[in-house]
């Protein structure tokens, strides 16, 4: 089975300028190229893995894309901790096979 690859957008972190270390909310829609949703989301890092809540209704996503429906599930929201070092964030999504897959 081919799996369709995954797009990702984050389009709003923190109401300003991150500081150097805390909580960062980022928030955004994946789907892949047919603009289905994925069952799950993850972000990991070398030590930790954070849930992602995956599923907030996205209009934007309807009206810039044109979809039929009106009704489009793939925004997230994910609070990470950020440290004043450099840390890379992996995102991940679950395909309804059960597969992760790197986005």
């Amino acid at each position: 089975m081919s799996i369709p690859a995954p797009l990702l957008l984050i389009d709003q972190w923190n109401d300003g300028d991150v500081a150097p270390s805390g909580a960062l909310v980022l928030r955004g829609w994946i789907a892949d190229e047919g603009l289905r949703t994925f069952s799950d989301l993850r972000v990991t890092t070398l030590d930790h893995t954070y849930p992602v809540v995956l599923g907030f209704p996205r209009t934007d996503v309807v009206s810039h894309f044109k979809l039929e429906t009106p009704f489009f599930a793939g925004g997230y929201e994910v609070e990470v901790t950020v440290f004043p070092s450099r840390q890379i964030f992996n995102f991940e999504a679950q395909h309804i096979s059960g597969q992760w897959i790197p986005v």
